[in-house]
């Protein structure tokens, strides 16, 4: 029988292209691996800070994350499906490195990146060298969640990246294509920006602002 595994989608030796692909890329490469470090910027129409999510209950994941010298820490276990957590299940030891915007050459995020692999090189005494410590201590969130639209139109999300917000501050504005305004959108808490939409157009139901909450581990 095929052996299957469930990351990204479904794996299978013997099945489609894709499936046949996560099977090979996990069975060949991934298990390999002693520590993963999974590098992502966000998505079209997104932005997003200098970010790690790790599950920093790990002791090992936790130092991995801290040597990134990144903006925001975010602890949580991984959803189902990704590298990371798939990894995790066998046994790696994981980190997601979120590295700013999709399409773009940021000098400064490839350098903090390169920084934060290099840092965990060295720790790991797999290279020489002395590990860079942080500018400034990281923000460390427990939990984080999107804020959503609820109408259509052409959207302007007025946070900056990592910008700390409280509750009640206004945080977007939606306007239809006259200019009026159609719609205010205001923080339902406290919080730090992860990462926010930069896209004009917006449609019910997309993606505002990804909110982290502050949490010491």
């Amino acid at each position: 029988m095929a052996k299957t595994s469930t990351v990204l989608c479904q794996s299978s030796e013997f099945g489609n292209t894709s499936e046949v692909y996560v099977y090979r890329m996990m069975e060949r490469i991934i298990q390999q691996f002693d520590y993963l470090i999974d590098l992502h910027t966000a998505s079209f129409g997104r932005i997003n800070s200098y970010y790690i999510r790790a599950n920093m209950k790990g002791k090992v994941a936790s130092r991995m994350s801290n040597l990134q010298n990144a903006d925001i820490i975010l602890s949580n276990q991984g959803a189902d499906g990704t590298l990371r957590s798939a990894a995790t299940d066998m046994g790696i030891h994981a980190i997601t490195s979120e590295l700013g915007d999709p399409n773009r050459f940021q000098k400064g995020m490839i350098s903090s990146g390169l920084e934060g692999i290099f840092n965990v090189m060295i720790d790991l005494g797999m290279i020489k060298g002395t590990i860079v410590p942080p500018a400034a201590p990281p923000v460390l969130c427990g939990r984080s969640y999107w804020i959503y639209a609820n109408e259509g139109g052409v959207l302007e999300v007025l946070p900056n990246i990592v910008d700390e917000i409280k509750k009640g501050q206004k945080i977007a504005v939606t306007k239809n294509i006259f200019g009026d305004v159609a719609k205010e959108y205001f923080a339902p808490g406290d919080g730090v920006v992860i990462g926010k939409s930069v896209h004009p157009i917006n449609q019910t139901g997309g993606r505002i602002l990804h909110l982290g909450i502050r949490e010491a581990f």
